[in-house]
């Protein structure tokens, strides 16, 4: 907790969303109870595509989710970040963008925000922080057209509903031969991940990988996917 938030919650007390405590969205206590560590994070498949996600979604943890992404409580990405940044040290950084995996219109109308975006920012500052090293994030990624609900989707369903849905825009400053890691908060079932990795590697850009807060699926299972965001 920083000096801005002590000193609001000292007039404005906050609640924590997982046991009502006064003095934080998530207390000390209750972030003690997550497995938030480098040995706890998994690793993932998606095709060619190589990810880690920092913990199980647990009730808990879709509560932190839920309040972050409909609550608008946009300051809980410094509970997801550090571990998040952990998980990044299995890669190569150098040379390396962050892409955070778009919001569909509808969503971004409702809530006003992107919240892969809002936590990729959050997770560069603090891979700035815990290793000094500098990762820009690049929101390069849109949906093309109009899709439907994941949620409401099986598998197959999934994957063909966002099959060929996603466009890049690069930006001009982007160097020949980039690399980029994909971001999100959650992974289920591997469609959005499969798609972005599709959309850029077709606009020539390495994916090298992806990196999520929280997995929907048993850690023993070789394929997964993200939830629709």
């Amino acid at each position: 907790m920083d000096i801005f938030e002590e000193l609001l919650n000292l007039f404005l007390p906050s609640s924590c969303i997982i046991c009502a405590a006064t003095g934080s969205s998530v207390c000390s206590d209750c972030l003690q109870k997550f497995r938030f560590a480098p040995n706890k994070v998994s690793r993932h498949q998606v095709n060619h595509l190589t990810g880690f996600a920092t913990c199980e979604y647990t009730p808990e943890i879709a509560k932190i989710i839920h309040e972050y992404k409909e609550g608008h409580q946009t300051a809980l990405a410094k509970v997801m970040t550090p571990a998040m940044s952990k998980a990044l040290q299995n890669f190569e950084l150098a040379n390396t963008y962050l892409v955070p995996i778009p919001s569909k219109r509808k969503s971004f109308t409702a809530r006003g925000f992107e919240p892969a975006t809002v936590l990729g920012k959050a997770l560069a500052r603090q891979v700035a922080k815990d290793c000094k090293f500098l990762l820009p994030v690049k929101q390069i990624l849109s949906f093309s057209h109009l899709v439907a609900d994941q949620a409401s989707l099986g598998g197959q369903d999934r994957r063909i509903n966002l099959v060929g849905s996603m466009v890049a825009k690069l930006p001009r400053d982007f160097c020949d031969g980039p690399r980029v890691i994909l971001v999100d908060d959650i992974v289920t079932t591997g469609s959005t991940m499969a798609e972005a990795y599709r959309c850029l590697t077709s606009a020539g850009v390495e994916v090298i990988g992806f990196v999520a807060f929280a997995e929907t699926l048993p850690r023993n299972r070789q394929n997964v996917s993200e939830k629709s965001v």
